[in-house]
């Protein structure tokens, strides 16, 4: 069993960047992150990448500074977007608990979109909101962003690890996903409903250690 570390001394060994941005479509605005970096302090953000991470959503991320620039897109596609310092959420922390046991120092984090949702509620209506708006490209692995993918996914040589979660309202996403990514570099704790992975952070504290305990032991 790994030991638990939390979040004040974890703050002391890592940082968050990430790129932020709001897409406007047909008068609508959605708050998006694209991608994420968890960095152990000291290191460069051009140094390997240990592993890739494919959650759900940004979740309650959010820039580390008030007055940090966020772009606007209309419609255009999220390239070339500045990182910049971003707090750390739950699942950043525990993501951070499983570069300490493996002795990472830098991982990549991207979803199966870039809604920025505090719940799974506020989720399913922002998928639902973005579909009928025609924003589907919230998701990286929609055909119009297959060369930001490929880019992203060939700067890290590491295990590509799932860990979406198991809510039904993904399942669609999830599949999408898995028909983009290189089959022989994934791994998870598969649930037993396709196309699921349990998610890396469980909300009871004995349950993260049980999954950090036994996803240590596949990548």
């Amino acid at each position: 069993m790994v030991d638990y570390v939390y979040a004040e001394q974890l703050k002391k060994e890592f940082k968050v960047v990430s790129s932020f941005y709001n897409q406007k479509v047909k008068g609508k605005l959605f708050q998006c992150r694209n991608h994420a970096y968890v960095i152990r302090k000291g290191n460069r953000l051009n140094h390997e990448v240990n592993a890739t991470l494919i959650l759900m959503n940004p979740g309650t991320s959010a820039p580390a500074r008030k007055e940090a620039f966020v772009p606007t897109l209309i419609r255009e596609l999220p390239i070339c977007i500045p990182y910049i310092e971003a707090k750390p959420d739950p699942t950043q922390y525990q993501v951070m608990r499983l570069m300490k046991v493996k002795g990472w120092n830098r991982v990549s984090i991207l979803n199966l979109s870039d809604l920025c949702a505090g719940n799974t509620e506020d989720f399913k209506k922002l998928i639902q909101a973005a579909e009928a708006c025609g924003f589907h490209f919230h998701s990286i692995f929609t055909p119009e962003r297959e060369k930001e993918l490929q880019s992203q996914l060939s700067t890290a040589n590491g295990p590509i690890l799932l860990a979406w979660g198991t809510n039904e309202i993904l399942e669609t996403l999830a599949e999408q996903a898995l028909e983009k990514l290189p089959s022989d570099r994934i791994t998870g704790i598969q649930s037993t409903n396709k196309p699921f992975y349990y998610h890396i952070n469980p909300i009871l504290k004995q349950k993260q250690i049980e999954l950090l305990t036994k996803i240590q032991e596949i990548v």
